[in-house]
């Protein structure tokens, strides 16, 4: 009798196994379906959807982090520019908006908005290099971080659509008002970073100054305004106060760089 009852219970103890192992799979199954088959399928339809009714925002960002799902990427692309449309005309100042792709940052913050143009600032720095890769006195028309920006970068960061829709714009950098050294030449640029003027009039009383990885770590970052001599460039020090004295300028600081967004050329 004893032996009968511990082979019925054992055999209990293996179906009661067996039903969770069971009941287990049927709820992996389920997951994996919906994770990989039911959200994407509805995610996608609704972005075409969101197409249909124009609303090009809400479609581009579904599209955005579906990656290569189906056709996604085609059609994000195709719809790029009306994205931009809508996004830069309804955008506020401290809105963060979606533009261009680098080292994993294509968000925005929007500063300002005249004459139909938008200021925007990286949200996150975009990386680290030397205002200046020779030793010895600079200035922002000079050094080589001006030359990157416009050329490597724009290049990297944005294709040929969108670096049309960014404006050229006149830039003067004033002389340090508690040094006096020089700033420099005005210059015209595509891609720059935001002076000491700028950061006040268009940053300090609206946004966290912080600059910041895409990780959350919080850094130093360059601004195009002499520092202490002209050996060294201001910045924005880590804890989120304007460095009028600066960095030395072959120091490797993070960069945040801003831009004028042409809002009449987005088509």
């Amino acid at each position: 009798m004893k032996c009968d009852e511990e082979k019925t219970t054992k055999q209990s103890n293996m179906k009661m196994f067996i039903r969770g192992g069971m009941i287990f799979l049927v709820f992996l199954a389920f997951v994996l379906i919906l994770n990989f088959i039911i959200t994407p399928f509805y995610t996608y339809f609704s972005a075409k959807k969101a197409i249909s009714d124009k609303n090009y925002v809400k479609a581009y960002e579904s599209l955005l982090v579906m990656g290569d799902f189906l056709d996604c990427e085609n059609i994000r692309q195709s719809i790029k520019m009306d994205y931009y449309n809508e996004e830069f005309q309804n955008a506020s100042e401290k809105d963060a908006v979606i533009f261009g792709h680098y080292n994993s940052s294509n968000r925005w913050l929007i500063l300002a908005k005249e004459s139909n143009k938008a200021l925007i600032l990286s949200e996150y720095v975009v990386g680290e290099r030397e205002f200046n890769e020779k030793e010895g006195k600079t200035t922002w028309e000079e050094c080589s971080l001006r030359k990157w920006l416009n050329k490597d970068f724009i290049n990297d960061a944005f294709s040929e659509e969108e670096r049309e829709i960014i404006a050229e714009t006149s830039l003067h950098t004033g002389n340090s008002e508690e040094y006096e050294s020089f700033g420099g030449k005005d210059t015209r640029d595509k891609v720059f970073l935001l002076s000491i003027d700028e950061v006040k009039r268009y940053l300090e009383e609206t946004h966290n100054m912080e600059g910041k990885l895409t990780d959350g770590t919080i850094v130093a970052w360059w601004l195009r305004s002499p520092g202490l001599t002209n050996e060294y460039a201001a910045c924005v020090c880590g804890y989120g106060e304007i460095g009028e004295a600066g960095l030395y300028s072959t120091y490797k600081g993070s960069v945040r760089p801003a831009m004028w967004i042409d809002i009449d050329k987005i088509s």
